[in-house]
């Protein structure tokens, strides 16, 4: 054997021994399936296929079948301290700061305003004509009404675009978000996207119910800016406890965003009941439903953090939502007594 075939037959017996050494780091999978893919590309990064497991949202684990591979560095940041927290957080407070700015500016309060009392006055005048609207049924509907609906609709869009093969990758770049993602808008738009039937229909149910249970106390504006805040913290969220814990899993679903809303239900309206779906006799008030979820939440979080059992929801999205929408009603309650002193 001459010196250039003992060479090369001491970096394979290397290579395959760092390869070895890789397989063995405990990425997170399905616990029925497999689906991590690692190979070591040299001393400094892995090369991951977005195949990278499940998406975890409230019900489902999903195969992600894209191939198109991702550059992980080794350690607790997949793209670096910047990629990895730097730039989502910047995204996602620009997206919930900037919403929550502009819907409490008093040029918007001014207009929601204005809009309230022109649909009161055309309700009236369309009562004494006898007209019945049918010229436009959207119409019909109030305009917290009309945004439940179109919040559905574009819900209903995204899952009918998962049934469609070409569009698939798209959607798992960029209405799917996960540590391996790049691109931080998946922050945002992963709370219009769901996967199944169960989830996408529990979810809106949910988002219907307590957003039109919220029409008398906060205008249209509000809520929208509630759904879109409560989706990007409540993904950040569930960002950072994965960076923590190295899950790769993906996660989809308006979730956050309804657990956001879930809590402002809560904090102004504590006595508003809630029944189980498959069990309408059983119910539940508001606020005896808020410290079982947190707790219940809580428990799964810590439960899949230790590795000791997967619920397949995405806790740290559930608190967060929680989190968001607690602490801005608490903020929407103290610039409201901050008006009404200041009238005085």
């Amino acid at each position: 054997m001459n010196f250039s075939s003992k060479i090369s037959m001491k970096n394979s017996i290397e290579k395959a021994s760092l390869s070895q050494s890789i397989r063995s780091i405990p990425f997170k999978t399905s616990s029925s399936t497999s689906l991590v893919k690692e190979q070591w590309i040299g001393k400094e990064s892995y090369l991951l296929s977005r195949n990278v497991g499940y998406q975890r949202d409230d019900h489902n684990q999903e195969e992600n079948e894209d191939e198109e591979a991702v550059e992980i560095q080794p350690g607790l940041f997949p793209h670096g301290v910047f990629g990895s927290v730097v730039v989502p957080l910047l995204f996602c407070a620009a997206v919930a700061g900037g919403t929550i700015s502009y819907v409490n500016t008093d040029a918007a309060r001014e207009r929601r305003r204005k809009r309230i009392a022109d649909e009161a006055r055309a309700k009236v005048l369309n009562e004494a004509r006898g007209k019945d609207q049918l010229q436009n049924p959207f119409n019909q509907f109030n305009s917290v009404q009309q945004l439940t609906l179109g919040i559905t609709a574009a819900n209903l869009a995204v899952f009918l675009a998962w049934r469609v093969p070409a569009l698939q990758p798209v959607l798992r770049r960029y209405f799917v978000h996960s540590i391996t993602q790049t691109n931080p808008v998946s922050h945002l738009l992963s709370a219009f996207s769901h996967k199944t039937g169960l989830h996408f229909a529990f979810n809106m149910l949910a988002f219907y119910s307590i957003a039109l249970g919220l029409q008398e106390n906060l205008s249209r504006e509000q809520i929208l800016a509630i759904y879109l805040a409560g989706a990007t913290t409540s993904s950040f969220a569930s960002h950072m406890v994965k960076l923590a814990t190295r899950d790769f899993a993906g996660s989809l679903g308006a979730s956050g965003s309804v657990y956001a809303l879930l809590a402002t239900v809560t904090y102004f309206k504590p006595s508003t009941a809630f029944s189980l779906i498959f069990f309408p006799v059983i119910s539940f008030s508001a606020s005896s439903l808020l410290p079982f979820l947190v707790a219940f939440e809580s428990l799964g979080l810590g439960l899949g953090a230790f590795r000791v059992f997967h619920t397949g929801m995405d806790h740290a999205a559930h608190l967060g939502g929680l989190m968001f929408g607690w602490v801005y009603s608490d903020y929407l309650m103290s610039q409201y007594k901050k008006r009404q002193n200041n009238k005085k």
